[in-house]
């Protein structure tokens, strides 16, 4: 007969499952371990459009309370000029040796809405302005993302911008417009030294099965056959 044992095996399985607790505990734990911040004040627009500017006398900028991606967000409207009007939300000067950033492949990111309503041929963009220096003084390029797609649905704009020596940095928001009272809405605004919501797992050890030790049966041993004399028959 051969002699299972189940309490061996309750064990392994308590191994093993305890193992994988352990994998899923630490993955878990890693989740945002390597987010990046977001480095764009009032990026949300939950209650108004504090930390952010018109550019120029032909900007209008205001807190929408009911459009957004969720509710909140910012409304440029090209409010007058001569066509095409550039109207612009600046934030202020972002000091990237303060947030101690550092260099690296940042990304740029907004949710946009150019409504159908709008002048075919409007453009809305979202800029990084670089700068040399900690103060935002000296100018050292633009990376832009844009799109000039009407929708009443709101469109995600991102790109990557490559920061290596740059100090400063501030994000610039621009409708172009062909027609003065043309608007745009935008949420969501992103500046981060990498992506500002992936996790990064932390290392974990694959568990390894044990093998179940069983009995092989043994066989019966058998007698040999007994040799019996013949008698030899009598001539």
């Amino acid at each position: 007969m051969i002699r299972r044992l189940p309490r061996a095996a309750a064990v392994l399985a308590l191994a093993v499952a305890l193992a994988m607790s352990v994998a899923i505990a630490a993955l878990l734990a890693g989740r945002g371990a390597g987010a990046a911040p977001n480095l764009v004040s009032n990026s949300a627009f939950d209650a108004d459009v504090a930390g952010w500017a018109a550019n120029n006398p032909e900007t209008g900028l205001a807190f929408d309370s009911a459009a957004g991606n969720p509710p909140g967000s910012a409304r440029l409207q090209a409010v007058a000029g001569t066509p095409p009007v550039a109207a612009e939300a600046v934030t202020a000067c972002i000091d990237l040796t303060a947030s101690g950033a550092g260099p690296g492949t940042y990304n740029l990111a907004a949710d946009v809405l150019l409504p159908t309503s709008a002048t075919a041929g409007d453009v809305i963009a979202v800029s990084v302005d670089l700068f040399a220096d900690a103060a935002c003084a000296t100018p050292a390029g633009t990376v832009t993302a844009a799109t000039s797609t009407l929708s009443d649905a709101w469109q995600p704009l991102s790109t990557t911008a490559p920061i290596a020596t740059e100090q400063g940095a501030v994000i610039r928001v621009t409708l172009t417009a062909g027609a003065v009272g043309d608007n745009a809405r935008f949420d969501n605004v992103v500046l981060s030294n990498g992506p500002a919501d992936t996790p990064t797992p932390l290392p974990t050890d694959t568990p390894t099965s044990t093998p179940t030790a069983t009995d092989t049966a043994v066989p019966t041993a058998t007698d040999s056959p007994t040799l019996t004399d013949t008698a030899t028959p009598t001539a």
